[in-house]
């Protein structure tokens, strides 16, 4: 018998059953047909137009249906490169410090169960 993963209980899984739960949604995010310059930088970039590209990367994320739970992953595996759900890698690394990892990881594990199962 598999073991419960607390995917469709109130309990809280111990992660993602599967990699397809892990990543299904990507397919809903907004950026997921545009290149990754927009939201990753590309190296020596600073200043305005580091701002310039972070502006425009967090446009794309503000109209994103999965912005929260794209944030809350990028939290929870301490994702250090790029822009994720309208969070630029200073803000994140600023978060990271004050986050304790075990919350962050409960917070993207709600935010997946969420949506998931949505009648929960």
């Amino acid at each position: 018998m598999p073991a419960d993963t607390g995917a469709h209980t109130g309990a809280t899984p111990s992660w993602p059953s599967d990699p397809e739960e892990f990543w299904e949604w990507h397919a809903d995010a907004a950026c997921r047909d545009m290149g990754e310059g927009l939201f990753y930088s590309p190296e020596g970039e600073r200043g305005p137009r580091r701002v310039r590209r972070e502006l425009a990367a967090k446009a794309v994320c503000a109209g994103c249906s999965v912005r929260e739970l794209c944030a809350a992953y990028a939290l929870a595996t301490r994702e250090p490169y790029g822009t994720w759900g309208g969070m630029s890698e200073s803000e994140r690394r600023d978060l990271v410090e004050v986050i304790d990892a075990g919350q962050a990881v409960s917070a993207y594990r709600l935010a997946l169960r969420a949506r998931i199962c949505p009648d929960l």
